[in-house]
Protein backbone atom coordinates (compact mmCIF):
# COMPACT_ATOMS: atom_id res chain seq x y z
CA UNK A 1 0.00 0.00 0.00
CA UNK A 2 1.06 3.35 -0.57
CA UNK A 3 0.78 4.11 2.78
CA UNK A 4 3.70 1.41 3.32
CA UNK A 5 6.07 3.20 1.01
CA UNK A 6 5.15 6.95 1.72
CA UNK A 7 4.55 9.72 3.99
CA UNK A 8 2.41 12.80 3.85
CA UNK A 9 3.08 15.49 7.02
CA UNK A 10 4.07 19.27 6.87
CA UNK A 11 6.91 20.66 5.08
CA UNK A 12 9.76 21.90 8.06
CA UNK A 13 12.09 24.51 7.45
CA UNK A 14 15.26 22.15 6.33
CA UNK A 15 13.07 20.73 3.59
CA UNK A 16 12.17 24.25 1.54
CA UNK A 17 15.37 24.00 -0.29
CA UNK A 18 14.32 20.34 -1.63
CA UNK A 19 11.04 21.32 -2.10
CA UNK A 20 12.02 24.64 -4.30
CA UNK A 21 14.46 22.08 -6.24
CA UNK A 22 11.34 19.72 -6.91
CA UNK A 23 9.22 22.99 -7.63
CA UNK A 24 11.69 24.41 -10.65
CA UNK A 25 11.84 20.60 -11.98
CA UNK A 26 8.07 20.90 -12.49
CA UNK A 27 7.18 24.51 -13.24
CA UNK A 28 10.36 26.36 -13.82
CA UNK A 29 10.68 29.59 -13.43
CA UNK A 30 6.82 29.64 -12.45
CA UNK A 31 7.42 27.71 -9.06
CA UNK A 32 7.57 28.02 -6.06
CA UNK A 33 10.83 29.42 -4.64
CA UNK A 34 12.33 29.16 -1.25
CA UNK A 35 11.39 31.99 0.04
CA UNK A 36 7.88 31.74 -1.44
CA UNK A 37 7.82 28.07 0.34
CA UNK A 38 8.82 29.68 3.72
CA UNK A 39 6.47 32.75 3.53
CA UNK A 40 3.75 29.44 3.37
CA UNK A 41 5.40 27.72 5.94
CA UNK A 42 5.33 31.19 8.16
CA UNK A 43 2.16 32.78 7.21
CA UNK A 44 -0.60 31.00 8.85
CA UNK A 45 -3.12 30.50 6.77
CA UNK A 46 -1.33 28.07 4.37
CA UNK A 47 -0.95 24.34 4.69
CA UNK A 48 2.60 23.03 3.16
CA UNK A 49 2.10 19.31 2.83
CA UNK A 50 4.79 16.90 1.57
CA UNK A 51 5.07 13.91 0.32
CA UNK A 52 8.05 11.77 1.76
CA UNK A 53 9.47 8.49 1.14
CA UNK A 54 9.31 6.24 3.87
CA UNK A 55 12.98 4.85 2.64
CA UNK A 56 14.83 7.81 2.60
CA UNK A 57 12.56 10.48 3.65
CA UNK A 58 12.90 12.33 0.52
CA UNK A 59 10.46 14.76 -0.75
CA UNK A 60 8.65 13.30 -3.74
CA UNK A 61 6.12 15.68 -4.14
CA UNK A 62 4.09 18.83 -2.33
CA UNK A 63 1.08 21.00 -1.72
CA UNK A 64 0.35 24.53 -1.80
CA UNK A 65 -3.35 25.19 0.03
CA UNK A 66 -4.50 28.28 1.60
CA UNK A 67 -7.38 28.46 3.80
CA UNK A 68 -10.26 30.92 4.90
CA UNK A 69 -13.32 30.78 6.17
CA UNK A 70 -14.98 27.95 4.41
CA UNK A 71 -13.47 28.11 1.22
CA UNK A 72 -9.89 26.63 0.17
CA UNK A 73 -7.35 26.92 -2.63
CA UNK A 74 -5.10 24.66 -4.15
CA UNK A 75 -1.91 27.07 -4.68
CA UNK A 76 0.75 24.87 -5.91
CA UNK A 77 1.00 20.79 -6.22
CA UNK A 78 3.45 19.12 -8.11
CA UNK A 79 4.83 15.51 -7.91
CA UNK A 80 8.06 14.50 -8.79
CA UNK A 81 8.03 13.39 -12.71
CA UNK A 82 9.35 9.86 -11.91
CA UNK A 83 7.23 9.62 -9.30
CA UNK A 84 3.87 10.38 -11.55
CA UNK A 85 1.87 7.64 -11.89
CA UNK A 86 1.65 5.59 -8.67
CA UNK A 87 -0.61 7.63 -6.75
CA UNK A 88 1.33 9.78 -4.93
CA UNK A 89 -0.42 13.20 -6.43
CA UNK A 90 -4.15 11.07 -4.85
CA UNK A 91 -2.86 10.31 -1.77
CA UNK A 92 -1.49 13.78 -0.87
CA UNK A 93 -4.53 15.31 -2.05
CA UNK A 94 -6.53 13.12 -0.44
CA UNK A 95 -4.90 13.53 2.95
CA UNK A 96 -4.99 17.58 2.53
CA UNK A 97 -8.69 17.42 2.00
CA UNK A 98 -9.59 15.84 4.80
CA UNK A 99 -7.26 18.39 6.58
CA UNK A 100 -8.58 21.13 5.17
CA UNK A 101 -12.28 19.93 5.52
CA UNK A 102 -11.62 19.18 9.74
CA UNK A 103 -10.72 22.86 9.50
CA UNK A 104 -14.11 23.72 8.07
CA UNK A 105 -13.21 24.39 4.28
CA UNK A 106 -16.29 23.44 2.24
CA UNK A 107 -14.84 24.13 -1.00
CA UNK A 108 -11.79 23.39 -2.47
CA UNK A 109 -11.01 25.56 -5.73
CA UNK A 110 -8.02 25.75 -8.20
CA UNK A 111 -6.66 27.22 -11.20
CA UNK A 112 -5.16 25.53 -14.40
CA UNK A 113 -3.67 26.07 -17.33
CA UNK A 114 -5.98 25.66 -19.99
CA UNK A 115 -3.47 23.67 -22.21
CA UNK A 116 -2.39 21.27 -19.19
CA UNK A 117 -4.84 18.11 -20.01
CA UNK A 118 -2.74 15.81 -17.43
CA UNK A 119 -3.74 18.04 -14.52
CA UNK A 120 -7.50 18.76 -15.84
CA UNK A 121 -8.21 14.70 -16.13
CA UNK A 122 -6.46 14.50 -12.64
CA UNK A 123 -8.59 16.81 -10.83
CA UNK A 124 -11.32 15.90 -12.86
CA UNK A 125 -11.33 12.24 -10.97
CA UNK A 126 -10.95 13.74 -8.17
CA UNK A 127 -14.25 15.59 -8.76
CA UNK A 128 -13.64 18.71 -9.32
CA UNK A 129 -15.57 20.87 -11.95
CA UNK A 130 -14.72 23.60 -13.85
CA UNK A 131 -16.09 26.68 -12.97
CA UNK A 132 -15.01 29.43 -14.28
CA UNK A 133 -12.36 30.48 -16.57
CA UNK A 134 -9.51 33.70 -16.02
CA UNK A 135 -9.00 35.02 -19.17
CA UNK A 136 -5.22 35.84 -19.65
CA UNK A 137 -4.11 34.44 -16.16
CA UNK A 138 -0.87 33.17 -16.53
CA UNK A 139 2.18 34.86 -18.19
CA UNK A 140 5.64 32.82 -20.13
CA UNK A 141 3.10 32.05 -22.18
CA UNK A 142 0.23 34.07 -21.55
CA UNK A 143 -2.79 31.45 -20.79
CA UNK A 144 -6.05 30.99 -20.17
CA UNK A 145 -6.71 29.73 -16.11
CA UNK A 146 -9.67 27.01 -16.16
CA UNK A 147 -10.88 27.85 -12.43
CA UNK A 148 -11.97 24.25 -10.62
CA UNK A 149 -13.82 23.25 -7.75
CA UNK A 150 -14.72 20.65 -5.59
CA UNK A 151 -17.56 20.28 -3.10
CA UNK A 152 -15.66 18.77 0.44
CA UNK A 153 -18.57 16.30 1.78
CA UNK A 154 -19.64 16.47 5.21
Amino acid sequence: MIEDEYKVRLIFDEELDAAAELSAAVFGDQGYSRRDFFEAVKGGNALVLGIFSREDMSIKGYGVFYHSADQAEINSLAIAADQRRKGLGTFLLKKAAGILKEGGAKKLFLEVRRSNEGAIKFYERHRFLMSDVRRNFYDSPKEDALVMVKVLKL
